[in-house]
């Protein structure tokens, strides 16, 4: 994962939360889970930009979805997992990335979220 890369990504989610009519915060982070890239949408509400490096996080982490890894805690009775590693996310609007890293979008409803990084990956 490049600054190049990233920013793609950035601009399809943003592209994307516009044809939904929401403003989002977006987080890309690459294999290792540090922050590559970020980006607040105008109107995003300021509790949404730790959520969506957690969700990003959490899915490089964790190399699925964060809706997966959310039913995978909920189903093992996991729910400890959740506070490790700085604040796992298990709701949907996380999705690890093909070739490392992964994106993570909050600000809209989780499915809101999900369908972003979900349009996002598969534009870049």
């Amino acid at each position: 994962m490049n600054a190049e890369e990233a920013q793609r990504l950035i601009d399809a989610a943003i592209t994307s939360a516009r044809d939904e009519g929401i403003a989002v915060c977006i987080a890309i982070v690459d294999a290792a889970a540090h922050l590559q890239a970020f980006h607040r949408m105008d109107g995003a509400m300021l509790g949404t930009i730790d959520v969506a490096i957690s969700k990003a996080r959490t899915s490089v982490l964790f190399p699925v979805s964060t809706a997966d890894f959310g039913e995978l805690v909920r189903q093992e009775k996991l729910d400890g997992m959740l506070s490790m590693n700085g604040g796992m996310v298990g709701f949907p609007g996380g999705v690890p990335l093909q070739g490392g890293g992964a994106i993570g979008v909050s600000g809209g409803t989780a499915e809101q979220d999900e369908a972003i990084c979900v349009s996002a990956a598969q534009a870049v």
